[in-house]
């Protein structure tokens, strides 16, 4: 505007000096300055449209940013608590807590970034990882760090597994369990191991069980003759084991004629004395004899015959 004035003022003073112009040239001359007072106008006031319509979207930009950074700030909560953490959170392990927070999940002792130990995505202090991570032995309840022995069910250091009788560390050889208890086999056997029938010592291999008891393989075998029984057949007597022939002695089922023991075909006459029935013979003529037709004088048989012939 001030220059708009100036143009009006020179104007003025133009008219109140001698005229050099006609009117219609002063007029062109005004049309000419206001033209170009039009032209600058006009693009001050484009200029002013641009720097409105350019700041614009960085003023919205801020806001955004702003309303965004509001929002996360309140959805920001402790991962343990489950409040709201106000101000910088403690983020470890993917997650927010307060500093106070973060401690170990199991004694709650408190913690740091730097001594902390991970398990699950959760932090715990080294003695409970410890207790996580490695096994306790059976034995001494300590933690096994380094190499350790499974057995029983059961986990052990190494130098703790060993013979519940004499304390020999197991290594190599093998062990017996008895009611949860690990033996070696010297002691195992001498201790629980069944014992043979036959001489009283420990059955430690093969074994056969017989009689209700159990002997070793050799030492089963006939209490009269001494001889292994073939094929395992035997027949017991007074709680011991024969062989046929002498089962049959111990128990008088022999021949009285051939001593031999006698089966299935027999004749039993007085006094239980039995007989194979073709050894059942007159004592004089050696005929086969028939129980009842038969006479017997002094233990001696005889047929009729013979009887009345001799001794009447």
């Amino acid at each position: 505007m001030d220059e708009l004035d100036g143009i009006f003022s020179n104007l003025k003073n133009d008219r109140g000096a001698e005229p050099t112009e006609t009117p219609t040239t002063e007029l062109d001359l005004l049309l000419k300055k206001l033209e170009g007072f039009k032209v600058i106008e006009e693009l001050d006031v484009i200029k002013d449209k641009e720097i409105v319509e350019n700041t614009a979207p960085i003023d919205k930009d801020i806001r955004d940013v702003q309303i965004k950074s509001d929002k996360e700030l309140k959805q920001t909560v402790c991962f343990r608590c489950q409040k709201p953490i106000i101000g910088q959170p403690f983020s470890i392990l993917g997650k927010d807590w307060h500093e106070t927070c973060f401690c170990c999940y199991t004694c709650k002792s408190q913690l740091n970034s730097k001594n902390f130990f991970d398990y699950g995505g959760l932090p715990y202090c080294r003695s409970d990882y410890n207790a996580l991570v490695f096994f306790k032995c059976a034995y001494c309840g300590e933690l096994i760090e380094n190499m350790c022995v499974h057995a029983l069910g059961r986990v052990w250091h190494p130098d703790h597994f060993f013979c519940s009788q004499c304390g020999r560390v197991f290594k190599d050889e093998n062990y017996r369990e008895v009611d949860g208890k690990a033996y070696c086999e010297e002691d195992y056997f001498r201790m629980f191991a069944p014992k043979c029938k036959g001489c009283g010592l420990p059955v430690m291999d093969q074994l056969i069980s017989a009689m209700d008891c159990d002997w070793h393989e050799d030492c089963f075998r006939c209490a009269t003759c001494n001889q292994l029984f073939e094929e395992g057949l035997f027949y017991e007597h007074a709680e011991k084991p024969y062989c046929y022939e002498h089962f049959c002695e111990v128990r008088g089922m022999v021949c009285e004629y051939c001593g031999k023991p006698i089966s299935d075909d027999y004749i039993t006459v007085s006094n239980k004395r039995r007989f194979h029935r073709d050894h059942f013979l007159c004592n004089f003529c050696h005929k086969r004899l028939d129980k009842v037709a038969s006479k017997e004088r002094e233990s001696k048989f005889y047929c009729l015959q013979c009887h009345v012939r001799l001794f009447e």
